[in-house]
C-alpha cells in the first residue's frame, strides 16, 4: 500500500504552500533590510559624532 497521506494534498493546497512561503521569504527580507539601514544610518551618525569631536562616539566607532 502506497503512501496514505500524499493522495489527500491537491494541486491548489501545493501552490498555495509555495505562495506562502514566498511571501514569508519577500517579507523577511525586506525587514532584514530595514535593520541593516537603521545599523548603518548610526554607525554613519556616530562618525559624524565623532569627527564633530564626541570622545565618546569615537570609542563606539573604533572600539575593537
Amino acid at each position: 500500500m502506497a503512501c496514505k497521506f500524499c493522495p489527500k494534498i491537491k494541486k491548489f493546497d501545493f501552490i498555495f504552500i509555495i505562495i506562502v512561503c514566498v511571501a514569508f521569504y519577500l517579507v523577511d527580507k525586506y525587514q532584514s533590510n530595514q535593520k541593516e539601514k537603521q545599523r548603518i544610518e548610526a554607525f554613519e551618525q556616530l562618525q559624524k559624532d565623532c569627527l564633530y569631536g564626541d570622545e565618546e562616539a569615537c570609542k563606539k566607532v573604533y572600539a575593537k
